[in-house]
């Protein structure tokens, strides 16, 4: 049986050589630390087979997620009060193009077995904020002159469908039944106020709320803990739709010394895309 430190071990660690963004770092942690923690739960129990789901009609299950979102851009909605300007007389459209980084997340699910192999469940997502950072286009200076920076939390509603193979993938310290599923909802996308930082002035444009449609696709495998409880590790990727702001006043203040320098009233809002992969891990517990 592995150690409870080996396995603690495994999470916390990282090559110090390795040059790496945080986004891959915590990905792969994180699946390290489910390989080693699978192994250890299934060494004592190998010939556990992942019946526990298909057994039974009710479930319920509860984990997380570490997500890496997409590249995103943010422009106007609407081009006669432009934020960043909708390219007119020829010129390029300005926008705010950067990413929104790794985030964790937290689920829970309610499932109903509706055939052999067959799945229906209703899914409740919430994450903390992602945090953009990117940059705008103006002309008037470089990109690295002109950060815009933001925070966007969601949580989801999502209704699902999944299929189990019939088929259990023996491996030395347990048994693997693998799956694939998708589902489609609604996503509360709420992002806050963006700051574009420039050299002498700090613009604000105003944060807002969306609902949007989502949807998700996943692949992955179930794990036998007990004879009553399954891991379920899975990649999945996300699309959890536009991220709007609300239309509003446009405030520019001084770097020196914090103080108003202009009021830009009425601005229509901006839209950007919030789309993630990344790996999740839950265990489901029948009922």
């Amino acid at each position: 049986m592995i150690s409870r430190s080996r396995v603690i071990e495994s999470f916390w660690l990282a090559n110090s050589n390795e040059i790496e963004s945080p986004a891959i770092r915590i990905l792969r942690r994180a699946t390290k630390f489910a390989v080693v923690l699978a192994a250890g739960m299934f060494a004592g129990s190998p010939g556990l087979v992942a019946q526990t789901v298909a057994e039974k009609p009710y479930y319920i299950r509860f984990g997380g997620v570490v997500e890496y979102a997409k590249d995103t851009i943010f422009s106007d909605v609407n081009c006669d009060k432009a934020v960043y300007g909708c390219g007119r007389q020829g010129v390029d459209p300005v926008v705010a193009q950067g990413a929104f980084g790794t985030a964790g997340g937290f689920e829970l699910g309610f499932g109903y077995r509706l055939a052999p192999g067959f799945r229906l469940e209703g899914i409740v997502q919430n994450r903390p904020p992602f945090k953009f950072n990117g940059n705008t286009t103006y002309t008037f200076g470089p990109p690295e002159k002109q950060r815009a920076n933001a925070e966007v939390s969601t949580l989801s509603v999502m209704t699902a469908v999944f299929f189990d193979f019939a088929e259990t993938i023996s491996m030395p310290f347990g048994d693997f039944r693998p799956y694939f599923g998708s589902g489609v909802g609604f996503s509360r996308n709420e992002i806050s106020e963006t700051k574009i930082g420039f050299p002498n002035t700090t613009t604000t444009v105003p944060g807002g709320r969306t609902n949007a449609i989502s949807g998700f696709f996943s692949v992955g495998i179930m794990m036998p803990v007990s004879e009553t409880i399954t891991l379920d590790i899975a990649w999945r990727y996300t699309d959890l739709g536009k991220v709007e702001s609300d239309p509003g006043n446009v405030y520019v203040h001084n770097n020196s010394d914090g103080s108003l320098r202009a009021t830009v009233p009425g601005r229509t809002e901006t839209r950007g895309r919030l789309r993630s992969s990344g790996l999740a891990m839950s265990l489901i517990v029948p009922f």
